[in-house]
């Protein structure tokens, strides 16, 4: 082994020896990034990988001062977005990554290519590729019934990933329940990245192809506001296209509607006649809405025997609605013996199979400490999921933990929003609580006005709270 000698000449003590004292390490000033992709993507940050974001989505990230890379690109990786950021201050840097317009003009420029390369192509190779096309299109049309088949069979094991392009070939062979359910596939993120444009347009291929499932989900897509901008009334149009052509699920979503007075007026006995309809036609969310109505009493007798006997045979065939509204019953006590563990486990599963009223169930007891420790962080992500996929009761929750301040920041600004839809919604305690806002000008410009058209609309919808002379002017 080498070793290096250091010699030197020893030297009597002549005291102690005073050392620079070290400067104090100043903290190093940080920010961070709120990275969004408007299609899945994966991305890095100064060339190292972070992740995948899905579409819509967005994730966030600390960065130091100074120049920083931030690259994404689409899950095929054929289309990358690179940019340079300059971090100048602490705060919050919003990245939007817009691959989109990236994807779309590339496939405009091959089609473009392709189209004048086919062009210049001798005649002979012109004639030879629309044989090609033809022979295409040709296995297509007459394998799409074959591969519609298989992609339903594969699809019913929740082998997702092979479903899909069966689903597709049949999709473009003219088999327009292959367009609709691989649209399913997208909205879920089921074998694919979640893709609620693709989803949308796969639903309005079906549905102009005739296919009633393909318009009913199409409802749902604009009732919910993914993949498009929110639309009531174009919901409604598509689910009444769907019922009236005896598709059940079309009547469900219809009598949602009339029951929730969302884009029409409240309607219950409308809202029990659709129920019936698509229950009978065994949709088991149509025998979820019609409990609820036993449930509470609207436009019939109040029967909680038979809303658990319908929330029963909903949940049982796989209605996620029918299984948080069950839960509901359990917790409340109403028609069975009071269990908090097992209404617990029903909002579980509901909301782990995207019933936004199971989610908005299972924020109100972590909001609570009900059955669960306690959780304000746990509480506000789910009433925010349940709020974002329709829930209305969950929209109302989520404007009162901010408005109390449980466990948050007060803060009216981000009351308002969730009131408002609450309201919107048919929720008539959101219509309550934002009138409240409005008469004391919390978060908005006090409107005595508008408070009172709000609280006269809540305590005709039922919200005691909102009654009296100095309110509602009842």
């Amino acid at each position: 082994m080498a070793a290096t000698t250091v010699s030197g000449t020893a030297q009597q003590d002549e005291g102690p020896i005073l050392r620079p004292k070290k400067p104090t390490a100043k903290p190093l000033a940080v920010a961070t990034l709120l990275v969004m992709c408007d299609l899945g993507c994966n991305w890095k940050l100064d060339g190292k990988m972070r992740g995948t974001i899905s579409a819509g989505d967005s994730v966030t990230a600390t960065v130091s001062l100074g120049q920083h890379l931030v690259d994404a690109a689409t899950q095929d990786e054929l289309d990358e977005v690179q940019s340079d950021l300059e971090v100048k201050t602490v705060g919050q840097i919003i990245v939007r990554i817009k691959l989109q317009p990236l994807r779309e003009s590339r496939l405009k420029a091959a089609k473009e290519l392709e189209e004048k390369t086919r062009e210049e192509r001798p005649q002979a190779e012109k004639e030879q590729a629309a044989r090609d096309d033809t022979a295409r299109l040709t296995d297509l049309r007459e394998h799409a019934d074959e591969r519609l088949k298989e992609g339903l069979a594969l699809y019913d094991q929740k082998r997702y990933e092979e479903a899909g392009p069966l689903l597709g070939k049949a999709c473009d062979g003219g088999e327009m329940t292959g367009c609709g359910l691989l649209g399913v596939l997208y909205s879920n993120g089921q074998g694919v990245s979640r893709d609620y444009a693709r989803a949308s347009a796969l639903y309005m291929e079906a549905c102009g192809g005739g296919d009633l499932s393909g318009c009913a989900r199409l409802g749902g897509q604009y009732y919910s506001g993914q993949g498009m901008s929110q639309d009531y009334g174009q919901a409604q149009k598509l689910y009444q296209k769907a019922c009236e052509g005896g598709n059940g699920a079309g009547c469900a979503g219809l009598g949602r509607r009339y029951d929730a007075g969302q884009g029409v007026d409240v309607d219950y006995r409308k809202a029990r006649a659709l129920y019936e309809k698509a229950c009978d036609a065994g949709r088991v969310e149509g025998c979820a809405g019609l409990g609820r109505l036993y449930e509470i009493g609207y436009w019939v007798r109040k029967d909680y025997t038979h809303a658990r006997a319908l929330y029963e045979r909903g949940c049982a065939a796989g209605s996620m609605p029918g299984c948080a509204n069950l839960g509901g019953l359990y917790f409340s006590g109403h028609g069975v013996k009071r269990d908090t563990a097992q209404a617990l486990a029903l909002f579980q599963k509901a909301c782990s199979g995207s019933a936004s009223e199971g989610c908005g169930w299972l924020g109100f007891l972590y909001l609570t400490g009900q059955g669960v420790t306690q959780d304000i962080v746990q509480a506000r992500r789910l009433l925010q999921d349940a709020c974002d996929g329709g829930d209305m009761g969950g929209c109302f929750n989520l404007g009162s933990l901010y408005e109390d301040g449980n466990g948050v920041n007060r803060d009216y600004e981000q009351v308002r929003t969730p009131y408002q839809k609450a309201c919107d919604g048919g929720n008539m305690a959101g219509c309550e609580g934002l009138g409240n806002l409005y008469e004391h000008g919390l978060g908005v410009e006090k409107d005595i006005v508008r408070a009172r058209v709000l609280h006269r609309k809540a305590c005709a919808g039922g919200a005691d709270g909102a009654c009296g002379p100095r309110r509602a002017l009842k």
